[in-house]
């Protein structure tokens, strides 16, 4: 889609001189905000990224252009292998504080979160209702983990990393039942851009995204198509 010189990738990076960059969740918002770059590909944003797109006085458009499953991780080696939702809220509210409780080894249950801001983290808020979520455990290094993602990046972590996801309400978080619909958790991707980018071959990019051939791109690379 970009002119040949335009995008440079190299030890494993795009340079600061390319076209398309690479950045977490807070830095991309903000770009996009700050006018830096004309589109990005992220989660939903948190009440703060939202905040400050209004306190630099722009309006923010959001896109959904694919859906992707947001999934709960432990080491291969527990012998959980789902969980209910009820469950899962339950871990990160305290009340379920051994893993035996849940089917699994006499091991303390060491929940793990994301930064804040982070798209995960924005949508695991969502999903523990506003209520409260614990942070880690103190003494947890002795206890084992659980942690959550979104299954395109599991999917990519290297299989010596010993992790698995785990079904929610008997349901594996696979890419045919996330496109079904039958996976409990689900969320949306989205391009994001400020309403007033005036540069046409935004709307161009966007509009090809959601024709047959870019969800046809979207799903090849993993994630479900949202059409």
């Amino acid at each position: 889609m970009y002119p040949d010189g335009s995008v440079i990738f190299e030890n494993g990076a795009f340079t600061e001189e390319s076209a398309i960059q690479f950045r977490n969740t807070l830095r991309a918002y903000s770009a996009v905000a700050d006018g830096d770059v004309d589109i990005a590909f992220c989660a939903a944003p948190s009440k703060d990224q939202l905040d400050y797109f209004a306190s630099v006085g722009a309006e923010i458009e959001l896109i959904p252009i694919g859906r992707e499953g947001f999934v709960f991780i432990v080491n291969e080696d527990n012998p959980v292998n789902g969980l209910t939702t009820e469950q899962l809220r339950g871990i990160y509210m305290e009340k379920y504080k051994n893993w035996s409780e849940l089917g699994g080894p006499d091991r303390m249950i060491d929940p793990k979160t994301r930064l804040s801001g982070s798209g995960s983290q924005t949508v695991m808020e969502r999903f523990m209702n506003g209520g409260p979520m614990l942070r880690g455990r103190m003494f947890g290094f002795m206890g084992a983990s659980i942690g959550y993602s979104f299954r395109f990046y599991v999917e990519a972590v290297p299989r010596k990393m010993s992790v698995k996801m785990l079904a929610v309400d008997g349901v594996f978080p696979t890419a045919d039942n996330i496109k079904s619909g039958g996976c409990p958790l689900v969320t949306e991707f989205y391009a994001v851009c400020r309403t007033d980018n005036d540069d046409k071959n935004v709307r161009i990019l966007l509009e090809w995204l959601l024709s047959d051939e870019g969800q046809e791109l979207i799903e090849d690379v993993g994630y479900a198509r949202i059409k």
